[in-house]
C-alpha cells in the first residue's frame, strides 16, 4: 500500500481543477514518473495526468543526468498535459512551470527563492528543485517532471551530479509541509498554469520569471553542444530564450547548460 495518500490530495484541490484531471496515481516506488507518463494514455486536450512517488529508482534531470529522488526525501512529481492549441514555443513551457512553482514556494514562506535559466530553483546557489521538461505526440503532450527536495538524507549531496550543495524545505521552513499539502497546492496552480500557457503562450509568464532570475547581470558560462560562450547574462526574451551579451553582441540562447563564470560546478 503506498503510504502517499491520493484521497488528502483530491480533497485539496478545487473542484474546477478536478473537473480537468484525468487521473492523480501515487506509486511507493517507480522508475521514474515521466518515463511513466511518457509511455501512458495522453490525457484529452485541455486535460492533466498526475503522477506521483515516494522514490524513483531511475528519476533523470535534463541532458539524462540522474535524478537523486530518495524515498520521501522529496516531492517527486510528473504532469502531463495535453494543450488545445500547438504551442509556438514549447521550451518556455519549463520557464512558466518554473515562475509557477518560484511563487508557490515564496508563499511557503522561503522567501529568497530564485531561478537559473532554464530549469532550476535556487536558494542562495544552492538547488532546491528541478524541472524536466519532455513531449510527445508531435509536441502536443507536455511530460513536465518537478522535483522539490524537502527533507534530504544528511549525505545528499554525495549521491547528487554536476551541482552545489543542495537544500530542502527542512533547512527553510519552521515546518515542512506533508507531501500531499505540498502536491495538491502545486497540482492547483499548475493546472492553472498550463492553461494559461496554452491560451496566451509564455508572454504573461515572461516578467514573473524575470522577478526571480538568479543569473540577471551577472558572468556565465553558456555549455552548447560542446562548446562554450561566456558573457553577462540580460534576462530573458519574449519567447523564453536566454539573452547573452558577448564581446560580439547580443546572443539569443535557445538551448544548454548555463554556470556562473567563478563557479566549477554546473548547476542546470
Amino acid at each position: 500500500m503506498n503510504r502517499l495518500q491520493v484521497e488528502l490530495i483530491r480533497a485539496s484541490v478545487s473542484p474546477l481543477t478536478l473537473d480537468s484531471l484525468t487521473d492523480i496515481e501515487t506509486f511507493r516506488e517507480i522508475g521514474s514518473t515521466n518515463t511513466y507518463l511518457l509511455e501512458a494514455e495522453n490525457p484529452a486536450p485541455g486535460s492533466m495526468r498526475v503522477v506521483i512517488a515516494e522514490q524513483q529508482t531511475a528519476g533523470r534531470g535534463r541532458r539524462n543526468k540522474k535524478w537523486y529522488s530518495p524515498p520521501g526525501a522529496g516531492l517527486w512529481m510528473s504532469i502531463a498535459y495535453t494543450f488545445v492549441t500547438a504551442p509556438t514555443h514549447l521550451s518556455a513551457l519549463t520557464l512558466a512551470i518554473g515562475a509557477t512553482l518560484a511563487i508557490e514556494i515564496k508563499a511557503l514562506g522561503v522567501g529568497n527563492i530564485s531561478l537559473k535559466w532554464p530549469n532550476d530553483l535556487l536558494v542562495g546557489d544552492r538547488k532546491l528543485g528541478g524541472i524536466l521538461l519532455e513531449s510527445c505526440s508531435g509536441g502536443m503532450t507536455a511530460v513536465v517532471g518537478i522535483g522539490i527536495n524537502r527533507l534530504l538524507p544528511e549525505d545528499a549531496s554525495r549521491h547528487v551530479e554536476g551541482i552545489q550543495n543542495p537544500i530542502d524545505l527542512r533547512e527553510l521552513l519552521p515546518s515542512v509541509p506533508t507531501l500531499e499539502s505540498l502536491a495538491s497546492r502545486l497540482i492547483e496552480s499548475l493546472m492553472t498554469a498550463v492553461k494559461k500557457f496554452d491560451r496566451d503562450g509564455f508572454d504573461s509568464f515572461a516578467e514573473d520569471w524575470s522577478n526571480f532570475d538568479a543569473m540577471a547581470g551577472r558572468k556565465i558560462v553558456v555549455q552548447q553542444e560542446g562548446c562554450e560562450e561566456s558573457g553577462t547574462a540580460q534576462g530573458i526574451a519574449s519567447d523564453g530564450a536566454l539573452m547573452l551579451r558577448t564581446n560580439q553582441g547580443l546572443h539569443r540562447i535557445v538551448s544548454g547548460s548555463v554556470r556562473v563564470a567563478d563557479c566549477e560546478d554546473e548547476v542546470a
